[in-house]
């Protein structure tokens, strides 16, 4: 029951899992995806900076690349 929170929804669970784990790729590459799943690409950006940072897998550099032209987008239309 304590743990129950955690898995309410796939964003608390990877930011529960990259905050136990900071060293894991995957899951810094989770939280990114989860963030920007949830429109939330700045906080997306970070986490796959992280990620590209323990390991440049062609993922994480690729999802990184592609939520900083969103982000890029976004300011464009302000």
């Amino acid at each position: 029951f304590d743990r129950v929170g955690v898995w309410r929804n796939e964003l608390s669970f990877w930011q529960d899992t990259a905050r136990k784990s900071p060293g894991q790729d995957k899951a810094q590459l989770n939280l990114g995806y989860a963030y920007e799943m949830a429109g939330r690409f700045e906080e997306a950006e970070k986490a796959y900076i992280a990620a590209v940072s323990i390991y440049p897998s062609q993922e994480a550099v690729s999802n990184l690349d592609m939520v900083r032209e969103k982000i890029g987008y976004l300011k464009d239309k302000r």
